[in-house]
């Protein structure tokens, strides 16, 4: 930005760019540090070498990177407890933030090249954002009953999934405030709680009663998404 300050009596105006008196950096430059960061390890030298090829953002990539990580830990798993305070979620969060173009999807791409086969198959638990009560959903499966035939048929009781694992990917914030402006849309509410690791309950009488449970810090969630500044004010 460049502010500029006149002497009307003698129509003499001075400029200073904001830029070089507050010592940052133009926007098409990453800051100073961040090159040597990414020289540290091989692994962190691959996650930029990574971004480069997929037209990505190094620090993009490498929060995204991190979330996948987090989507391989056990939901047990918790952040040791400080002073007074409880063991912590380390379910996450990850807003990438940039115009249209910049590469936010780039980088939710080349996490999934870029860790390969590592680890467990992340695609299959990657969904979209619908209503709170569909996310509650993801983390349950059926309880199923025998029958007299010795059949196995749906009993509409549900429980925690034996792998409660779920990284939700939004390519545009946009769309996730489309669904939480609805009336009644309980998406926010649940996505705040689900990110701290919360207990997820919920109850439904007009599709006949049905009740949603998941126990707090039994669920491991990741929250990708890609947000254009001016449309952030959702987060």
């Amino acid at each position: 930005y460049e502010i500029q300050r006149c002497d009307w009596s003698s129509d003499v105006c001075s400029s200073d760019l904001i830029l070089e008196k507050a010592g940052a950096q133009p926007a098409s430059q990453p800051p100073w540090w961040l090159e040597s960061v990414f020289e540290q390890t091989p692994v962190l030298r691959a996650i930029r070498d990574g971004a480069h090829s997929g037209r990505a953002i190094p620090e993009g990539l490498l929060g995204v990177v991190l979330g996948r990580v987090l989507a391989e830990v056990p939901p047990d798993v918790m952040l040791p407890p400080v002073g007074n305070l409880s063991p912590a979620s380390v379910n996450l969060g990850i807003a990438l933030v940039g115009r249209s173009g910049a590469g936010k999807s780039a980088a939710i791409k080349s996490s999934r090249r870029l860790l390969g086969e590592v680890g467990l198959n992340q695609k299959a638990i990657e969904e979209g954002v619908g209503s709170g009560e569909g996310m509650i959903d993801v983390f349950l499966e059926e309880i199923l009953e025998e029958g007299k035939d010795g059949s196995m048929k749906r009993s509409g009781r549900f429980t925690t999934k034996t792998d409660p694992r779920a990284i939700f990917v939004v390519d545009e914030v946009d769309s996730m405030a489309a669904v939480g402006d609805r009336s009644g849309s309980t998406l926010n509410a649940h996505m705040r709680t689900a990110l701290t690791g919360g207990s997820l309950k919920t109850s439904n009488s007009r599709a006949g009663g049905r009740y949603r449970s998941v126990e707090e810090d039994t669920y491991r969630l990741v929250f990708m998404v890609g947000v254009q500044p001016m449309a952030s004010g959702v987060l």
